[in-house]
């Protein structure tokens, strides 16, 4: 999901594999994975980038603030550990 998430906020495959360290083609994979678990088509792509289609609207509406919201505690555990 978090493959997903970074191709819908960044609209290209090969931008979010570089921001999550990962190869495009293994970025792609994961959400197409994603897409064949769901049986309902999340990005649409085409040469100019990828959206979001309805489903991954929706999708991306539930699970982004989730995700934000684990990405801010790990920070600050990360900040807490470096109090000791």
């Amino acid at each position: 999901m978090r493959s997903l998430v970074a191709a819908a906020e960044s609209g290209s495959f090969t931008a979010a594999a570089a921001r999550l360290g990962v190869s495009q083609p293994a970025l792609s994979h994961a959400v197409r994975r994603l897409e064949n678990r769901l049986g309902v088509p999340l990005l649409d792509r085409s040469r100019m980038g990828v959206t979001p289609t309805p489903a991954g609207a929706n999708l991306l509406a539930a699970i982004t603030p989730a995700f934000r919201s684990i990405d801010e505690a790990v920070a600050r555990a990360s900040g807490a550990s470096d109090d000791r």
